[in-house]
């Protein structure tokens, strides 16, 4: 077992306020909806080529380059995020005409991230570690300040995509880096660019 560094980005994923919509839910009602947003987070990572790192309840983490490369992995990551939403937003816990669909947060942060398999000969796992991994989280959860926000990213992450997606600024604010919290602009992720089909792919990182 061993770690090498790589220049990855992380996509961290939550279902907003999902326990509001399976309080008082059916179980079978709330345990179909969960596997149709896995099954739809998995879609989407596989197709931009990450890895889905884990997921516990509503939250996701996944990865892109590295496991697999990908030359702008910080667009593959913007292409899951997009399609991850559009499909949890057709899905809803409850038959019910009142029923609210489901949606989704989300943050995208690019770097460099210590790779590989960590733990024992009984018990391993793959695992992305850095301050990128923590910067996606809290990106996620600031989704919750900008009203609209679907997705924000920061950073690598916005130089990589702005050519191929449209963002809109949000803000400016003190993110973690390995020279300790830096000031950085925030962006919100709102679609693709008219650009050519997977363009994006073939970038060199």
């Amino acid at each position: 077992m061993s770690l090498n560094v790589r220049k990855v980005s992380m996509l961290a994923i939550n279902i907003a306020s999902y326990h509001s919509h399976v309080i008082g839910a059916d179980p079978t009602a709330v345990v179909s909806a969960s596997a149709e947003v896995v099954a739809a987070v998995v879609r989407a990572v596989n197709e931009h080529k990450g890895v889905l790192d884990g997921f516990q309840g509503d939250k996701f983490m996944a990865s892109f380059n590295a496991v697999t490369s990908v030359g702008n992995h910080a667009s593959a990551a913007a292409g899951a995020a997009l399609k991850a939403s559009r499909e949890i937003s057709s899905i809803t816990v409850s038959s019910r005409p009142d029923a609210r669909p489901l949606s989704m947060t989300g943050g995208i942060a690019s770097g460099p991230a210590m790779v590989g398999n960590m733990g024992t000969q009984a018990v391993k796992r793959f695992t992305v570690l850095g301050h990128v991994v923590t910067t996606a989280g809290i990106l996620e959860r600031l989704c919750k300040r900008y009203p609209g926000a679907t997705t924000l990213l920061s950073g690598n992450a916005i130089a990589d995509t702005e050519n191929f997606f449209e963002l809109l600024t949000s803000d400016v604010v003190m993110l973690p880096s390995t020279k300790g919290p830096q000031r950085s602009r925030i962006a919100s992720l709102t679609d693709t660019k008219n650009v050519g089909t997977d363009e994006w792919m073939y970038m060199l990182d």
